[in-house]
């Protein structure tokens, strides 16, 4: 049986958005100054992921939008697909 490529690329791309979230969680939640090669080492992993991401077929554009989302402690990007908060920030703060 051959496998659909346009289902394994939507997983892929699925998994590489999470992996990109991960590591922007783990960039946030380091101290500045203080562990500057431990955060570089993690921006090296997006760059790889990011490529990755528009190889597959991915926007520049969505890529932009999803490291917008994840660089932020709350997403203030209205109706983002990428996080799952479809609360319009902007009318908070």
């Amino acid at each position: 049986m051959v496998p659909d490529l346009s289902e394994w690329r939507a997983v892929r791309v699925a998994h590489l958005k999470a992996e990109v979230r991960n590591l922007y969680w783990h960039i946030r939640n380091s101290q500045r100054g203080r562990q500057d090669a431990y955060r570089r080492r993690y921006y090296r992993k997006i760059s790889k992921l990011k490529t990755e991401l528009l190889a597959l077929g991915e926007s520049r554009r969505a890529v932009l939008d999803l490291v917008a989302c994840c660089r932020a402690v709350r997403c203030r990007v209205v109706g983002c697909q990428h996080c799952g908060h479809r609360v319009n920030w902007k009318a908070w703060v």
